[in-house]
């Protein structure tokens, strides 16, 4: 069976613990888009680069 494309947007303070999820459990068809950290400081942005990130992604993976 093959598995589908996933694409995780997330913080990149989480990135390390992510990255080592998806080594850990062997997630190949995992991929991780992080966030600038800068929107740490202007979060009333976060929902917009989400919905950029998402637009940008869409056509590439089955599921994000």
């Amino acid at each position: 069976m093959t598995k589908e494309s996933v694409l995780v947007i997330a913080c990149g303070a989480l990135a390390k613990e992510i990255v080592e999820l998806k080594r850990l459990n062997g997630w190949s068809h995992l991929q991780i888009q992080c966030l600038p950290a800068d929107l740490h400081n202007r979060p009333e942005k976060i929902p917009g680069a989400v919905r950029a990130a998402i637009e940008e992604h869409r056509v590439e993976f089955d599921n994000i």
